[in-house]
Formats: structure tokens, sequence, C-alpha cells
């Protein structure tokens, strides 16, 4: 019988949680069709939203944040959906090669697709476009039952390395030195480093695990009078380091490695390299 009290306990526990929870929550507002929060998602704070009694899988839900630093944010909810990053217009700054967001599943085994990172700058104003919403109910005192999710976004400080804005104004890269890049949102151009060594072998590594999508990593170097290049292409899975390169010479003597940075389709995010 005790442990019949206790179950029934804890049953309206949980119950009393999740209508402190619906109550607590922040109400999405209807406008032309969208759905918006009328306050700015608070920074590295859950925050548990209220989409209303009907559901619809096509969904599209605005979300204000504005940034304290520059650098990234990394933004995660408890339901999949698809996410862009937008200015305060709703204009689309960066999302990958699926227009209709980039995927998150808090419940993907990949840890990857459990969240999505954003290159953005300091005091900036931005919507994040969420396509979908949960599929989940709570049943709140009034008796009906109403649609929420939870979603948090944190931002992380990036102070980027000075780069070049063309080859020949590459900025160099001492040995052993890590140089870290960042493209914001609505960045395209490409940013460039170049390496003068005078040993016989140069190895360069990269890794970019904090961005929405993909970026181009470009070495150019000189194989007796002719430049070539070889080319690698980091995504949003790759969370780890990368040799992009290993170039060996037969004589002790100057020579120079440019690498060139581009983000694909509308990346944004953060980067580094390191040589040795």
């Amino acid at each position: 019988m005790k442990r019949c009290y206790t179950r029934a306990a804890m049953t309206v526990l949980m119950a009393a949680a999740m209508l402190i929870i619906l109550l607590a929550a922040a109400t999405v507002q209807a406008d032309a069709g969208t759905y918006y929060l009328k306050d700015p998602l608070p920074e590295g704070k859950d925050q548990y939203v209220n989409w209303g009694q009907s559901y619809d899988s096509e969904a599209v839900t605005y979300i204000t944040v504005k940034p304290s630093k520059t650098g990234v944010i990394k933004f995660s909810t408890d339901f999949y959906c698809y996410v862009s990053l937008c200015d305060s217009n709703r204009k689309v700054l960066s999302v990958g090669s699926d227009s209709t967001g980039d995927y998150i599943d808090n419940n993907n085994t990949n840890s990857f697709m459990q969240k999505v990172f954003y290159g953005v700058k300091k005091g900036k104003t931005y919507k994040l476009k969420i396509v979908n919403m949960p599929t989940f109910t709570t049943q709140a005192s009034d008796g009906n039952y109403y649609y929420y999710g939870k979603m948090k976004y944190t931002n992380t400080k990036v102070s980027p390395s000075k780069y070049g804005k063309s080859k020949k104004k590459a900025k160099a890269i001492k040995k052993n030195k890590t140089v870290k890049g960042l493209f914001t949102a609505g960045s395209k151009k490409a940013q460039w480093y170049k390496i003068t060594n005078k040993q016989k072998k140069t190895k360069i590594y990269i890794a970019a695990p904090k961005q929405n999508y993909r970026m181009k990593f470009t070495v150019y170097y000189k194989d007796g009078n002719k430049w070539k290049n070889t080319y690698t292409i980091l995504s949003r899975q790759t969370d780890y380091s990368k040799d992009i390169f290993q170039g060996t010479i037969t004589k002790k003597v100057k020579h120079t490695y440019y690498i060139k940075v581009t983000p694909e389709a509308k990346s944004s995010g953060t980067y580094t390299i390191k040589w040795k």
C-alpha cells in the first residue's frame, strides 16, 4: 500500500512540476502566419516556450538574441528542428546547404547534431529562425493541453587573429603558434595567412568544430618553379584537428606556403590553424 502511495505522490509531483514549467514558459505570439517571442532569449539559461494548443509541423518561430561578446553562440533545443541565423529584419545571414535550416536533434546519438554554432558580433541583434515545433504537451490548470519545448543559447568570446584580405596581404603565422579565425554571420570574404619556413618539413594542422556547416582550407605551395594547391573541407561534424598538409623539400632553404580560408554556402563560426 505504501508503494502505491509513493507512486501516486510521484505522479502528482511530476504533474505539478510540468504545470510550473508551463506557467513559467514564455508564450509565442502569432504574426502574419509566423510565431515570435516578445522578449529576447536570456543568455546562458534554459527557456521554456509555450506554442499553444495546436500543432503545426511547418511552424516558423523567430527568437531574438543579442550576444554580449563577439565570437560564437551555441544553440540547442529539447526537440528536433531546423535553425537559421537572421538579422533583425529576418534576413537569413547564416545557414548551410539546406534552405530550411541547420538540423538539430537533442536525441541524436551524434553530439554535433545536438547543437549548432554561429559566428556573431557583440551587441548586434539577431533572430534565430526555427522551423518546426515540439510534439509533446502538458496539461495546464485550465484543463487544456499545450505544446511546449525548451531552448538555450550560450555566447563564447573569440578574439580572432589578424588575417590578410588577399594572398599579397596574407598575415604570417609563427611556428607552433595557434591562429584563431572567425567568420561572423554574413561574412563571405576569404581570410589569408602565410607560413615561412627554412626547415625541410612543414606540417599544417586545422580545426573548425564550432560552426554551422563547412569551411574550405586551401594551401598554395611551390613545386619547382610552379605554384600548386591542395585543399580540404572541414564540416560541422569534424570536431577534431586535422593534418591538412605535409610539405617536404630537399634543402634547408626559405620557402613560403599560403593558406586561404573561405566559408561554404552561408557558413559562420570559428577555426584554428597551427604549423610545426
